[in-house]
């Protein structure tokens, strides 16, 4: 076998899938229309519309995609978890060349030239523009030689401290910071900071080919470009237009009521309590042995490789979630095939999907990862319309309530299938610039955003999240469930039948938690609300609850925890008898629904129902409607209290509902 056809026997699933997707579009450039000779299809075989460029308004303002526009609101620090940019951040070593450093900015330079996205910047009314002309881009030079090793480490931590978590003004050009530190007479360290309005994933790779080839080559010249990303987002506007559109606004809108938020992980603060954002990486590599036998024993279960590693980590979420009903965010680099050389240039392609999963049935990992992946191929074949567009209809639903996943999953196994002729085997900055040395990214209204990428044969894993938002510990337990869990996947193939994890990847956890939970101890008879009338009585003027913009004192939160006390009592709640430690409490008649997000309205709330005799059921007022009053009739909860802004949800026949205000 020669050695291109071994190479592409050994190619994964995904890989073979994406060649053969390059391949039909180098046929359909080398035709000029596709085998039925009309215009372009979506992947799917629906007809698109005809791609339309127009050179003579290149340099006029055009819209952002929703993703940008996402992305410029999350700049925002009203909104939670806003105020950052969606930002990449990384910082080479190299060795020292005063030529070959002044090669790689000129390669900078043409590239700037080259492609319309690295002279944009943002305009108004969620416009942006392209530069006919730019300044000539200098590359700093900050030199560090002679100085002291403190003093080096300290300049280079600052320069650290400034670049990693910037939001570089995206109005003014460039919106891109690349610098250089002379570390000694031997090193030069590169730091790239890049705000991800402009480029995807998949350009980040093509720029990194293209700059290597020209800081090699300098003389080099490459094939000019025949179609710019503004024409593409103005085709794609006409999309919007079409079958292949509607039917996946259909879908898409038909599923949002059954559509589970994000995974409800332990929190340490509310995300809204953070006055900045800084962002931690965790990463590993697995090795190339072990990420061939991981791959080879999900091929044998029909999984592509993303789908492994999407199934392990909605396993490994499920142990900490509240639930196993959650939604998490998916990454899509979604380049629609409306031009056969839609590949070959620079812009923000990204189109998120969101992927349901429900990890509540009893079966075996084998069986919940070929449901997650056959969710994932239907929800991808209705991939016109984006998640960020899903959201806005939900939040429209919601009565305006923001909704986020901040939960993503973000795989670029894909583009390693196209390493024949678009990347170098295992191409990456450290492969020829020198040492990657450092690196993290960011982006708005996220907490947890998992990465995936191939680095010759290793798999290369990473999770950038809000260190700050979780109780301390909690990252590096999950993060060290999964990095076993797929070492237990590669080497036990019975592990692929169990149908829990909680015992192998929580055997430290549980047994300090034994001895934590070793509690045998005398049990008081007073009920929980007798403690906090005690502290009332005796100092009702100290503060009790502390919220946004609002304190209430324990005399304050007792006169409003007995007026809901006795509407509840005028409806009818039945007094529950007294129950010894350890019976369930609860009965038809005394259950009342707390419908509620976080606030100081919950305190209340349970407080007013204990001292009038009932039991409490808490639900999470933001869950899908369906689940919401699934429980609500599970519960027999003809009651409710809630939240002003909740009142008009959709409710049970027969609900009382009383909404807790001052």
């Amino acid at each position: 076998m020669s050695e291109p056809s071994e190479r592409k026997a050994n190619l994964s699933i995904e890989e073979k899938r994406a060649l053969l997707k390059q391949r039909l579009r180098a046929e359909v450039e080398e035709e000029g229309q596709d085998a039925s000779g009309k215009g372009p299809v979506s992947s799917t075989g629906e007809e698109l519309p005809p791609f339309s460029p127009d050179p003579d308004g290149r340099f006029l303002p055009f819209p952002l995609t929703d993703i940008q526009q996402a992305y410029m609101l999350g700049r925002e620090s009203g909104f939670e978890l806003g105020g950052v940019s969606t930002h990449l951040y990384f910082e080479v070593d190299c060795p020292y060349d005063e030529a070959q450093l002044m090669a790689f900015n000129r390669a900078c330079g043409r590239l700037i030239e080259r492609h319309d996205m690295l002279r944009t910047v943002m305009a108004p009314d969620f416009q942006q523009r392209v530069l006919e002309q730019a300044p000539p881009y200098v590359i700093p030079l900050t030199d560090l030689t002679g100085q002291s090793e403190e003093a080096v480490r300290a300049s280079l931590a600052s320069i650290r401290k400034e670049m990693s978590h910037q939001v570089i003004d995206a109005y003014t050009w460039p919106v891109f910071d690349i610098r250089a530190a002379r570390i000694d007479q031997r090193r030069v360290r590169l730091y790239f900071s890049l705000d991800m309005l402009l480029m995807d994933g998949w350009s980040m790779f093509l720029l990194y080919k293209e700059l290597h080839h020209l800081t090699r080559n300098p003389e080099a010249t490459l094939p000019p470009l025949t179609l710019t990303f503004r024409d593409y987002v103005f085709t794609l506007e006409k999309v919007r237009d079409t079958a292949y559109y509607k039917r996946a606004r259909d879908y898409w809108f038909k599923r949002l009521d059954e559509l589970p938020p994000a995974p409800e992980l332990p929190l340490a603060v509310a995300p809204g309590t953070l006055s900045s954002l800084r962002f931690k990486r965790w990463d590993k590599t697995l090795s190339a042995d072990v990420w061939r036998r991981l791959k080879d024993r999900g091929g044998k279960a029909g999984l592509t490789a993303s789908g492994i590693l999407l199934a392990a980590f909605a396993e490994v979420l499920t142990i900490w979630s509240k639930t196993p009903h959650f939604t998490i965010n998916l990454t899509q680099f979604d380049r629609l095939s409306l031009h056969p050389r839609i590949n070959d240039i620079v812009g923000d392609f990204t189109s998120p999907i969101l992927v349901r999963i429900d990890n509540t049935p009893a079966e075996s990992f084998e069986r919940r990862a070929d449901r997650i992946q056959k969710q994932l191929w239907e929800d991808l074949s209705h991939n016109a319309i984006s998640a960020v567009e899903v959201l806005r209809e939900l939040t429209r639903r919601r009565g305006g309530d923001r909704t986020t996943m901040p939960v993503v999953f973000t795989s670029m196994l894909g583009f390693a299938s196209l390493k024949e002729d678009f990347l170098e085997e295992g191409m990456s900055p450290s492969d020829w610039l020198g040492e990657t040395v450092y690196g993290i990214s960011q982006t708005s209204q996220v907490f947890l955003d998992y990465q995936v990428f191939e680095n010759k044969s290793d798999l290369i894993f990473r999770w950038d999240c809000i260190d700050d938002l979780f109780p301390p510990g909690l990252l590096d337990d999950l993060f060290g469930a999964y990095c076993r869990l797929l070492e237990l996947l590669a080497d036990d193939e019975g592990a692929w039948q169990r149908e829990s994890f909680h015992d192998v990847l929580l055997a430290e956890q549980l047994a300090q938690r034994a001895i934590v939970n070793d509690t045998d101890a005398p049990v008081s008879p007073k009920l929980l609300h007798e403690f906090f009338l005690e502290s009332a009585e005796r100092n009702p003027d100290a503060p009790a609850v502390i919220a946004d913009g609002k304190t209430l004192t324990y005399g304050e939160v007792l006169d409003l925890a007995k007026r809901t006390a006795h509407w509840l009592q005028r409806q009818g709640l039945q007094r529950q008898k007294p129950q010894h430690h350890g019976a369930a409490p609860g009965t038809s008649g005394t259950l009342v629904a707390v419908v509620m997000e976080k606030g100081w309205e919950q305190i209340v709330a349970v407080l007013g129902i204990l001292m009038a005799g009932g039991a409490y059921l808490p639900i999470d007022a933001h869950l899908p409607a369906a689940r919401r009053n699934e429980l609500l009739t599970d519960g027999e909860a003809r009651l409710a209290l809630t939240q002003p802004k909740f009142e008009t949800l959709e409710w049970p026949d027969g609900t009382l509902r009383l909404a807790i205000t001052e």
